[in-house]
């Protein structure tokens, strides 16, 4: 089942109808939305909006979307109003022309957060402020700096180029890397005590621990510059760039968060995507091969869509969902992971 960004928001919305202890049953469900039909209107209503904004596989229209939305609201029912309401938070998010970073902005704006973006191409959702910016290049970075709010409640990192031939190693890794960590380090000052920072790494940089001594000198090399000239002189190791850069944000993501707690209070974490559909599926099939790409589908059942990783980008950034999560690297694959993990691939 694949579902729009729109039927996601709706889905979060429910949660001021649903008990935060809520059974797993459809009658208990159908009793905690009449009891809050005053404030929120009746759930069947409800379905019925949820009906129109579904886009549904074969199965979907067999197994019909009651059942489905009836799943899905208990699978989040002990969430009772978060992300329903950021009003009060200011969003930093690159890579919010497309993919992932545009379902995610688009969930953001529905919120009511302020959200200011960073990407080289044109943001068209209605954002505070959109920012046109290379990320793979430190004078572009510091040129939008000066156009970010003073204020970031939420660092949300999902630009990335993928490998295949589109893009120099050295550039996979400027952008994926250097930029990312750029931006980070410059905005850690605005943001306050209980913020967050959340990268979009990938299930690709999983092998960051076959590469750790390469990873601590990378992170010892500091600026954008020392971290240039670093790259430039270990072009064996980089490869083709992507899966290096991937493991990059993940051990900062580790090797940071450790830090940023204690100091400031600002919790670090990233989402690793499994195959998802986006402008970039065709450049990773030409950068891995057709059949690894399968066989994580295959795994997997389908590939996954945008707006099934925004709910767990909010759950990371949120301190009323994660207070205590932090240094994660949080695979969002359907188990091709694991599959990697326990020998299945």
């Amino acid at each position: 089942m694949a579902l729009t960004t729109g039927s996601i928001r709706l889905i979060w919305s429910m949660q001021a109808v649903v008990s935060s202890t809520a059974e797993s049953s459809p009658r208990a469900m159908r009793s905690s939305a009449s009891r809050a039909d005053s404030a929120e209107g009746s759930i069947e209503r409800r379905y019925a909006i949820e009906r129109r904004l579904c886009v549904g596989s074969d199965h979907h229209e067999r197994s019909g979307t009651k059942a489905v939305y009836s799943e899905l609201v208990i699978r989040v029912g002990g969430m009772q109003g978060t992300w329903q309401d950021l009003s009060d938070h200011t969003v930093v998010v690159t890579g919010a022309a497309s993919g992932i970073g545009a379902a995610l902005v688009d969930s953001l704006i529905a919120a009511n957060a302020s959200v200011y973006t960073l990407d080289v191409a044109a943001v068209t959702a209605p954002v505070a402020q959109a920012v046109q910016c290379d990320l793979g290049d430190k004078a572009s970075i510091d040129l939008a700096l000066e156009l970010m709010p003073g204020r970031v409640d939420w660092l949300m990192n999902c630009a990335g180029v993928p490998n295949g031939g589109r893009f120099t190693a050295p550039e996979v890794m400027a952008i994926n890397w250097l930029g990312l960590r750029h931006l980070t380090e410059a905005l850690l000052p605005r943001i306050p005590a209980g913020g967050s920072i959340t990268h979009v790494a990938s299930t690709a940089g999983r092998g960051w621990a076959d590469n750790v001594e390469h990873h601590r000198m990378l992170m010892g090399a500091d600026t954008f510059e020392s971290g240039s000239a670093w790259v430039d002189t270990n072009g064996d190791i980089i490869g083709d760039g992507y899966s290096f850069s991937k493991q990059a944000v993940q051990f900062y993501t580790m090797w940071r968060a450790l830090q940023l707690l204690p100091e400031r209070d600002v919790r670090m974490n990233s989402l690793c995507p499994g195959v998802t559909n986006t402008q970039l599926s065709q450049d990773f099939r030409r950068g891995v091969g057709d059949d690894v790409i399968d066989r994580a589908i295959a795994l997997a059942g389908r590939a996954a869509e945008p707006a099934e990783m925004v709910g767990a980008l909010l759950f990371l950034a949120d301190n009323r969902t994660a207070s205590y999560v932090n240094g994660i690297n949080l695979n969002v694959d359907r188990g091709t992971g694991a599959a990697h993990l326990v020998g299945a691939w």
